[in-house]
């Protein structure tokens, strides 16, 4: 399933999914770099307590009008396969 995302050139997009770093598990984005750019990727904790979950946060800035997709995909990296994939098709407007 795609979601479907809109964003003003000169705004900034923000991603933000659950993650647990803890497990080998993270996001890792894939994306037309032309549209787009990566300007942060972080991991906020929720909990002061070990093996507790929290949030991937990823902040992608237009470069340019048009449309264009992002996949992330949630995999520990020494496996090919990931366990979760979620796809925004984007519009910049």
């Amino acid at each position: 399933m795609t979601e479907e995302l809109q964003v003003k050139l000169g705004d900034e997009l923000v991603i933000a999914l659950d993650a647990n770093p803890t497990t080998g598990y993270s996001w890792e984005a894939s994306f037309d770099q032309e549209m787009l750019a990566l300007l942060k990727q972080e991991y906020r904790r929720s909990s002061e307590l070990i093996g507790s979950g929290g949030t991937a946060v990823f902040v992608f800035r237009p470069l340019k009008r048009g449309s264009g997709t992002i996949e992330l995909r949630y995999r520990r990296p020494w496996e090919p396969e990931a366990v979760e994939t979620r796809t925004y098709a984007v519009t910049i407007d």
